[in-house]
């Protein structure tokens, strides 16, 4: 599996952790990364972290390939747990 992020919009940070920061770069719009994931998916957290200052409109689009095939029905469940999740952190923020 890999996954591509183009990204759009006002520079922000980019980075891969797991526990504390591997790779933080900040990111100018037109910028890309592509990432060979496989399980390394599962051990490393990616993505743009929250900014302490407003910094602007941004976005990126990603592009994904995905071997893996589930019954919607598990999606569905992995979605809820997800969200749980999600929930749960934004709690503990606070």
């Amino acid at each position: 599996s890999y996954f591509v992020v183009i990204k759009l919009g006002t520079t922000r940070d980019f980075c891969f952790a797991r526990n504390n920061d591997i790779w933080r770069k900040p990111l100018p719009a037109g910028s890309m990364i592509l990432v060979k994931s496989g399980g390394a998916n599962n051990l490393v957290k990616h993505g743009v972290p929250p900014m302490k200052v407003p910094c602007g409109p941004s976005g990126s689009i990603v592009f994904r390939k995905i071997k893996t095939v589930l019954p919607w029905d598990k999606v569905l469940k992995k979605v809820e747990t997800a969200k749980k999740l999600k929930r749960k952190r934004r709690k503990k923020r606070v």
